[in-house]
């Protein structure tokens, strides 16, 4: 006997447990793309009242559309566990020692960044713009505790709800680049070596959480990441 319920054609089968049609994950990844632009578009919007001004505000605006509102759509809406949607641990093995290994490439480049041309540019940026002021030790761990709940966040909507919930209809390959792409959008506004930058860095990420079915090595990469370039924006 087979009982319909009635989100997105998605089937339960007596004895068989829960049964998705290709149609229905098609459907649950189109959710989630216009899902992952309207809160993109929203978290972008409100980068207009300056997220140095208004740091705790920004860190909560992200908090509920990057982690709240995506686990809503889930567990609400798709009915489904967030493990699907790449909230787990994984392959934990693999996953930390990828993501330290990023996190070591990423360091690399936060030692050259110093040396190129337009990092002025993007150190007077930030420092204006983009991340609170700094003028103790305590403003500094605040900062970097805060910012590693932000990338938690951040990094659980983009290689988490965004990779994991695309692939189910997409594939992996549209997964990876359509995750990507609004990760490079999510940084309109910042300088065009960092947008691009951060496009490139999708794609590497997107893949190493997909292989380490989670989104965890991708907050350990770009998290500690986040962390350290803060301390190189403010003490060098």
């Amino acid at each position: 006997m087979t009982t319909t319920r009635y989100i997105f054609g998605r089937r339960l089968t007596e004895g068989n447990g829960v049964v998705e049609s290709r149609f229905t994950r098609l459907m649950q990844s189109v959710v989630v793309l216009c899902a992952g632009c309207a809160l993109t578009w929203s978290t972008w919007r409100f980068a207009r009242y300056v997220p140095s001004q208004h740091y705790g505000q920004w860190v909560v605006v992200h908090a509920v559309n990057d982690f709240l509102a995506p686990l809503l759509i889930v567990i609400l809406l798709f009915t489904l566990s967030p493990a699907e949607f790449g909230l787990r641990w994984g392959d934990w093995q693999r996953g930390w020692r990828w993501g330290l290994g990023l996190f070591g490439l990423f360091g690399v480049g936060l030692i050259a960044l110093p040396m190129t041309p337009f990092y002025a540019e993007i150190r007077a940026q930030y420092r204006a713009t983009w991340l609170p002021p700094v003028r103790s030790v305590a403003d500094m761990v605040w900062l970097e505790v805060v910012t590693l709940i932000y990338m938690f966040c951040w990094e659980y909507f983009f290689r988490g709800f965004l990779l994991f919930g695309m692939k189910r209809g997409f594939g992996s390959m549209a997964s990876v680049l359509l995750q990507a792409a609004l990760f490079g959008l999510a940084h309109f506004g910042k300088s065009w070596a960092e947008i691009g930058g951060s496009f490139v860095a999708g794609i590497v990420l997107g893949i190493v959480c997909l292989r380490c079915q989670s989104f965890l090595p991708g907050f350990i990469a770009h998290g500690l990441g986040h962390a350290a370039f803060n301390l190189l924006v403010w003490y060098r």
